[in-house]
């Protein structure tokens, strides 16, 4: 499995932002995750109170939390982007865990549409073809569809989630007037009307860094790298003391592109030990050989479910 040093990229940021909205009130947090296996057709949201974490003297939370991380991809593609993460306040550790979207899985609560099987970006766009609603009811479905289907091939049940929608790269650097990036190496995507990106530095538009994440690679790893780099871009924009200024336009980019049930608490307390010292951060990348490729079909190796829970379990 690959490690890194941006674990804290996907959710430092986001939850950074989640924390500047819900200082300046402008979005409700949504309801809680169903962690039942979900039903074929659910028929309405209901909103459950989301529980706290106690808060300790030297200021941050006790015990662990997990979440998932979703990143919607424009219509037949569900999610391009898939993240399972675990904050252990006792610990001092910080664990997220990529999936490949493209990982087959059996999907009971799809039985009833005739679909026992599919990759998971469908699994999430399938969950949204489920009830009638505003997009923000859909994405509650998808989620809770996606969260059954983990629980019912890998054991895991994450017990809280952050959807991001995909134009959410482009709103969030059009915000921060563009980022900086280092390319290892180009990407074409020009054959599917993305331009060209050559070797070495390059300033990024919002329109060029969604473009940059959704030109094709030969495969999920490769994926996986480019929408680190830009979340890591991104988040080191943020972090400089002269952008502070943009964190109004920040705030109207979380606003349209994130949906999450994070509690006003929990959401400080993941904040605060994002500033411990001594904080441990792993990523790790489920790599080929927890799967195993048939023809077209990635499906999951016998060891995955078990090195999902030792990794982002509780």
């Amino acid at each position: 499995m690959k490690r890194g040093v941006w674990i804290a990229i996907a959710v430092g940021i986001v939850l950074i932002l989640v924390g500047v909205v819900v200082i300046l009130m402008f979005v409700p947090l949504g309801p809680a995750l169903k962690t039942a296996t979900p039903t074929p057709r659910p028929t309405e949201i209901t909103v459950v109170s989301t529980p706290t974490i106690t808060i300790t003297p030297s200021g941050c939370g006790t015990g662990a939390i997990t979440f998932l991380i979703l990143g919607e991809s424009q219509p037949p593609r569900g999610t391009d982007a898939i993240r399972l993460v675990k904050v252990d306040f006792d610990q001092k550790r910080i664990n997220a865990l990529a999936l490949p979207s493209e990982l087959w899985v059996n999907t009971p609560g799809l039985f009833a549409r005739g679909i026992g099987g599919t990759t998971l970006n469908q699994v999430y766009y399938q969950g949204k073809m489920l009830v009638a609603g505003d997009d923000r009811t859909r994405m509650a479905a998808a989620v809770n569809l996606f969260s059954g289907t983990l629980q019912a091939d890998f054991g895991y049940a994450p017990e809280h989630y952050l959807v991001i929608k995909q134009t959410a790269f482009s709103d969030f650097v059009n915000a921060l007037n563009g980022v900086d990036v280092v390319l290892p190496v180009a990407v074409d995507g020009r054959s599917e009307g993305k331009g060209y990106y050559p070797v070495g530095f390059q300033h990024l538009t919002g329109t060029m860094a969604l473009d940059l994440v959704r030109v094709s690679a030969a495969n999920e790893w490769d994926l996986f790298d480019r929408q680190e780099l830009i979340l890591q871009a991104v988040y080191q924009t943020l972090m400089a003391p002269q952008n502070w200024i943009r964190l109004p336009a920040l705030a109207e980019a979380f606003h349209n592109n994130i949906f999450t049930d994070l509690s006003v608490s929990q959401i400080l307390n993941i904040s605060c030990i994002l500033n411990q010292t001594g904080l441990v951060i792993g990523q790790e990348q489920v790599g080929p050989e927890l799967l195993i490729f048939s023809g077209h079909y990635m499906l999951p190796g016998a060891g995955l479910g078990q090195y999902i829970l030792q990794t982002v379990g509780k």
